[in-house]
């Protein structure tokens, strides 16, 4: 609803003290209705970001990187729920795993949310994914209202394959969801301290959980929450993986 759309309907409601049945026109009582249900129209561009060039030719995968691509395939897209820790140091290709387990849920016809930390919003984490994916769209606190309003509801429309972005991505209203990514998973940007508060990580393993969708969780330095729960017997839909070298 624009601006002055909104300020003719509230003095339309004000007049009429709030009340439908006692608004004297029929026409302004038609023209409120229509406003206020309408879906937004704000002259702003799709939520998503089209692919920047054309799709590079993804590197080789080294050994252990395979090994851990062999385990996660046969768990994207089948709707069961699992969560999978990926252990390894910084460089060792932790992020390569997540480009390949993302395009194999879209091929798929699945859809992605992909967790990072507030600072790791970059131009160069975005360029990754928009070399790789027709729609990708960013959900993060420097959205202007407006903007995270028409990106909220043209991704529950479906209009992008992978959603990008800090702790409340996690929300994102991603039908057909196959596979969440919680990078950085030890982080504490991911905790939520001020009403209502909430850890994503955690949210996101509830939500893989309830949408039955494969829960990737990922981090040099492992919180000692997910190291324990993951490599529980009695949790036998946990597992954890590990890059032990740096990728070349």
């Amino acid at each position: 609803m624009r601006s002055f759309d909104c300020r003719r309907a509230i003095a339309i409601l004000a007049e009429a003290v709030v009340e439908f049945d006692r608004i004297d026109s029929i026409e302004d009582y038609v023209w409120v209705r229509k406003t206020i249900t309408a879906e937004p129209d704000f002259d702003l561009p799709p939520a998503y970001y089209p692919r920047s060039g054309e799709e590079e030719a993804p590197p080789k995968l080294n050994e252990d990187q395979v090994d851990v691509m062999g385990e996660l395939e046969p768990r994207i897209g089948g709707g069961e729920f699992s969560v999978n820790l990926l252990h390894g140091v910084t460089g060792s290709g932790k992020t390569e795993i997540y480009l390949r387990c993302i395009k194999r849920a879209v091929e798929m016809g699945k859809r992605a949310i992909v967790l990072v930390p507030e600072i790791a919003l970059t131009p160069q984490t975005m360029q990754r994914f928009r070399a790789r994916f027709e729609k990708v769209a960013v959900l993060h606190s420097g959205l202007s209202a407006k903007a995270r309003h028409r990106f909220w509801h043209q991704i529950a429309q479906g209009q992008a394959d992978v959603v990008v972005g800090a702790r409340s991505a996690i929300f994102a209203p991603m039908p057909n969801l196959g596979i969440i990514v919680v990078d950085e998973e030890h982080e504490g940007s991911y905790k939520q301290d001020e009403a209502p508060r909430y850890h994503a990580r955690d949210v996101a393993i509830k939500r893989g959980q309830l949408e039955g969708a494969l829960v990737l969780l990922g981090s040099a330095t492992p919180s000692l929450e997910s190291w324990s729960k993951a490599r529980l017997p009695r949790v036998g839909a946990s597992a954890v993986w590990s890059l032990r070298v740096r990728s070349i």
